[in-house]
């Protein structure tokens, strides 16, 4: 089984790159399979927070800010490398961003393969024009992951059936001592 993740920056310390590292490591230490990480914003010099197997094999395409906005050298990008997993026989590609997956979805012909597009954000948090977006393109996909059913039945209601739920596969929650803080301090962490 062949199978590649494309995503913005692989090399970021959020909760996408951490469940990209769990999984693509699972996937290659229990079922063997042939795991790729294509990473457009990022080059080899770049460090990542992230531990990942030696056999997994991680492409830093290095686009600047300026090529990934323009639209259109990325959707060149993008058919270039559809067309490079059809010569490369690989089974399944996932796409863990929206602007990455609109483009496979318009370019789908060049590529024989399984798609997989993953949610990993709050309807709410969307525009109306990304909304539509959203349910226009996703429809194309063979799967898109959400983390809720909650998630999942917005889709739903807009007529996707090719919708799934995987809950966050991030479950260890750090343990932290109490010493030093005050009983009614909380501390919050996010991107």
């Amino acid at each position: 089984m062949k199978l590649t993740y494309i995503v913005n920056q692989i090399t970021q310390l959020g909760g996408i790159e951490r469940v990209i590292s769990m999984l693509s490591n699972s996937f290659v230490e229990k079922y063997g399979y042939d795991v790729r990480i294509v990473s457009l914003n990022t080059k080899e010099s770049d460090e990542g927070g992230f531990e990942f197997n030696s056999k997994i094999v991680i492409q830093h395409c290095g686009y600047s800010p300026e090529e990934y906005i323009n639209r259109r050298f990325l959707n060149m990008r993008i058919r270039e490398f559809l067309k490079d997993e059809e010569r490369r026989g690989t089974n399944v590609i996932v796409a863990s961003h929206g602007n990455i997956a609109d483009l496979i979805a318009l370019n789908k012909k060049l590529f024989s393969g399984k798609i997989v597009f993953t949610e990993h954000s709050s309807w709410e948090y969307y525009t109306k024009a990304r909304k539509l977006a959203q349910i226009l393109f996703y429809r194309k996909a063979n799967k898109l992951v959400v983390l809720t059913e909650a998630t999942a039945e917005i889709y739903r209601k807009y007529g996707l059936k090719n919708v799934t739920v995987i809950p966050n596969a991030v479950r260890e929650v750090p343990k932290f001592k109490k010493e030093g803080h005050k009983a009614h301090e909380l501390i919050a962490i996010g991107r």
